[in-house]
């Protein structure tokens, strides 16, 4: 004798996805050039996959999604590096986080203090140097200071990168400020008074 199954005993019941309800809260309402970005994150409940942030200046470009543990209920964030005026221009930004199907915004102004902020990439280049890289790299970055008017010295950059020059004594001061024993105003300062001095040449971009 054959016996047939109820049709409800042949139903497979899979668990429906649940959807975390999130939240985000930037850390100021207001940042400076200097500052770096803090904000904090709340979910109703771990899920145990990650959340995505963008962030989205005042024209709307969004950034590439930045993916972010959710490990806790309430999660501060630092940014690694500091805003600086050479990639984000000042005004009103967003940020947009998502967790699975729920999302959330926050907004904050970026402003300028008139603190010198040097881009992280030239610190880099200045360590490359420090450790043996030949200089056209480093002083090609001290070259976009220049132009970008985050240094201003009186003497104007030389003509021709062959006519480049920097003293293997400047890698001292470079690596105070690698180390941040120095700040970026006071090596921006020192940079200045030896251009100024020829002592340091640069050519134009």
């Amino acid at each position: 004798m054959r016996y047939m199954l109820p049709l409800a005993a042949l139903c497979i019941v899979f668990p429906a996805a649940y959807a975390s309800d999130i939240d985000i809260t930037a850390g100021q309402d207001i940042f400076y050039y200097g500052d770096h970005l803090t904000y904090t994150v709340t979910v109703s409940e771990v899920t145990g996959n990650p959340a995505f942030l963008y962030i989205i200046d005042g024209k709307g470009t969004k950034s590439s999604a930045i993916p972010l543990d959710v490990s806790q209920l309430v999660t501060e964030h630092r940014a690694p590096f500091p805003f600086e005026s050479t990639t984000y221009p000042e005004g009103i930004w967003m940020l947009e986080i998502h967790y699975g199907q729920s999302q959330a915004e926050a907004d904050f102004i970026l402003a300028d203090s008139g603190q010198v902020v040097i881009p992280v990439w030239i610190k880099d280049a200045g360590r490359l140097w420090i450790n043996g890289a030949d200089a056209q790299y480093y002083t090609s970055g001290l070259g976009f200071l220049v132009e970008q008017g985050i240094i201003s010295p009186d003497t104007p950059p030389v003509s021709d990168s062959a006519q480049e020059h920097i003293p293997e004594w400047v890698k001292v001061i470079t690596s105070w400020w690698i180390l941040d024993v120095i700040t970026d105003d006071e090596y921006a300062e020192a940079i200045e008074y030896l251009i100024d001095r020829q002592v340091i040449r640069i050519a134009r971009l």
